[in-house]
């Protein structure tokens, strides 16, 4: 059962209401609030004929190739040498870091050793039949 105080307790409430959260006065005003919000992108002329003509899907589609066939250069032993003994000397530089000195020249170390285990392709193995 509906207490008829409860009207003017709404009523009172949507007053409150109106007044603190600068709520429109009428309806219409509520809906029609973002009427003119862009909430799409506006495309100028050209852009929609060249999609018409798909040259934007083909220039998207090539800059997704290229971004697929970028590969990072490859580092080499002398390259990976060098970081690695600066690594060293600012581990050394700084304090509680002694520790990991060693384990940097241990790396050194092994990285050396795999540059030198490594035997250099010949022109005859590429021309041998697997």
């Amino acid at each position: 059962m509906e207490d008829p105080d409860d009207d003017g307790l709404e009523s009172e409430a949507w007053a409150l209401i109106q007044e603190s959260a600068h709520v429109p006065e009428s309806f219409q005003d509520f809906v029609s609030a973002d009427m003119d919000l862009v909430c799409s992108e506006e495309l100028p002329d050209e852009a929609i004929v060249a999609q018409v003509n798909g040259a934007g899907a083909l220039d998207d589609e090539l800059e997704e190739e290229d971004e697929e066939d970028i590969a990072e250069p490859k580092v080499s032993a002398v390259e990976a040498d060098e970081h690695l003994r600066a690594l060293q000397r600012y581990c050394q530089q700084q304090e509680g870091l002694q520790d990991e000195v060693f384990y940097l020249q241990k790396l050194g170390r092994k990285l050396l050793q795999s540059a030198f285990s490594k035997k250099q392709t010949t022109l005859k193995d590429f021309f041998q039949s697997s």
